[in-house]
């Protein structure tokens, strides 16, 4: 592949990184090495790049804030592109902005705008567009209500605008997870968000109390919750669970606890203490594989007894099918 790089290095003049460890780009500091690695800072060259590996057939994904995935410990076998795009521009109380924004950067940004509304995504770490991806969403609230479009570079290399009501978002999920085949998903380039004039300090005011709230949220290298809140409609609920369920669905932390999940490890890895849906790597010393297995025993300790099947909010990268 050596030769495939050099020709990408021509068309797109980025510079690559060999053998780069994905473990410094994760927020549980899991993962392998990409074989090659680039930095993308703006919307033309993530397109440049994303082109040039569709035409040389280099196998890439696009990696935003690490703090969704779990990378194998072989790494990944082609090229990574890191987005930290970042522009934004205004338009009345709408904002178009780039996907590699860190979602953090961009609710500060918006309160200095006088412009509230994602004030609920405080302290979710991660960039715009893996938000977009996973219809990122906390409180009772998702990213997804607040999009009215995004503009996608589609597995044909072509720029396109996509509406909200064709981007399949649900719980936790859109159209761009709901493809596994990477290559095939398409890029998103740039959202396009609906926000709500406020008040600068009552919009602080509102940042600041989710923060506090999220302070309760376990220690140690993780990528936050692990696996969707399951659906327990038309399943045999206990009479116990009548006070937790909402919207027909059980919080997989409540129902883990109840297995005995806060007494796995393996490795270095483990289940918080703190909070059974959040699988940690307290020391940084965990492999990847260790996570997996414990994710596995985890969705068959909940299969055996209730019958229910967990589904990861997170996503494997390098995995074998």
């Amino acid at each position: 592949m050596d030769s495939i790089i050099e020709e990408f290095k021509k068309r797109t003049t980025l510079s690559v990184n060999e053998d780069e460890p994905l473990k410094n780009h994760t927020s549980i500091r899991i993962g392998g090495e990409a074989d090659y690695f680039v930095v993308v800072k703006n919307i033309n060259q993530l397109m440049d790049a994303v082109r040039t590996c569709m035409e040389l057939k280099i196998p890439y994904f696009v990696l935003g804030g690490g703090s969704n995935i779990v990378v194998s410990d072989k790494g990944f076998r082609g090229l990574v592109i890191k987005n930290e795009s970042g522009e934004m521009t205004i338009e009345g109380t709408e904002l178009v902005v780039d996907s590699g924004i860190m979602v953090p950067v961009l609710i500060r940004k918006m309160a200095e705008l006088d412009l509230g509304g994602l004030e609920f995504l405080s302290g979710i770490p991660g960039t715009l567009g893996g938000a977009v991806v996973n219809n990122a969403g906390a409180f009772g609230d998702s990213i997804g209500n607040h999009i009215k479009s995004v503009i996608v570079l589609d597995p044909q290399g072509e720029v396109r605008v996509m509406l909200n009501e064709y981007l399949g978002f649900e719980y936790r999920n859109s159209i761009f997870k709901k493809e596994k085949d990477f290559n095939l998903k398409g890029v998103i380039l740039r959202v396009r968000l609906i926000t709500r004039k406020g008040m600068r300090e009552e919009i602080i005011r509102k940042i600041e109390n989710y923060l506090r709230l999220r302070k309760k949220q376990p220690k140690g290298y993780s990528c936050g919750s692990y696996f969707k809140n399951p659906k327990v409609s038309g399943k045999k609920i206990e009479k116990d669970w009548e006070g937790v369920i909402k919207e027909g669905r059980a919080p997989a932390g409540y129902l883990l606890e109840r297995v005995g999940a806060k007494e796995i490890r393996e490795g270095g890895a483990c289940v918080s203490k703190e909070h059974a849906n959040w699988i940690i790597n307290p020391k940084g010393r965990a492999k990847a594989t260790e996570i997996k297995n414990i994710a596995n025993n985890l969705k068959k300790k909940i299969s055996d007894k209730y019958g229910i099947e967990l589904e990861e909010e997170i996503e494997y990268i390098g995995f074998d099918k």
